[in-house]
């Protein structure tokens, strides 16, 4: 595409564009990503999604498709390294209770009621969310997925909350 095309583009066009580019580079960054990193990645995606619904709801249709990890890893080195950190106790609490390695599909589960489970926490305390705010909730997660699901973890039953019902679920 020529600049003098991309001159002649409305406001709406250049931000579909970019957020379409944005897309492309995202899905090239994670094709070469180690399968620890791409646990983060998928993590992020989820808290992300969950920040743009509360902001929608909020600040009326506010946009985070420009936010990336990436983003997040220049401009926050405390942030990604602990979304790096709450991946890694998400990955090995859910293989604790599983007594088995976790299947990707069981693992976005587990991302999103993480993500639900900690944004609601927040939201009831009254506490802005954020990235941060949502990694930082690592150390609540066990007693807020217990009084989500009571007796669940006690009874070994956690599979019932993450099974895999349809394996192309992402």
């Amino acid at each position: 595409m020529k600049l003098e095309e991309l001159e002649q583009m409305t406001d709406d066009e250049l931000k579909k564009l970019k957020s379409q580019v944005d897309k492309i580079i995202s899905d090239r960054e994670r094709i070469s990503i180690k399968p620890a990193k791409l646990d983060a990645y998928t993590l992020f995606s989820k808290m992300k999604e969950r920040l743009s619904i509360e902001l929608k709801i909020e600040l009326l249709n506010a946009d985070l498709t420009g936010l990336s990890l990436d983003y997040i890893k220049k401009t926050d080195k405390v942030a990604y390294k602990q979304i790096g950190k709450v991946t890694e106790m998400l990955n090995k609490y859910l293989q604790s209770l599983l007594d088995r390695n976790p299947t990707s599909g069981e693992k976005i589960r587990w991302y999103v009621l993480y993500t639900e489970l900690c944004a609601e926490n927040l939201i009831k305390i009254n506490v802005p969310l954020s990235i941060r705010s949502l990694a930082y909730q690592c150390d609540s997660f066990p007693s807020l997925l217990n009084k989500a699901f009571p007796g669940y973890i006690k009874a070994g039953v956690v599979s019932k909350i993450v099974e895999d019902e349809d394996e192309t679920y992402m």
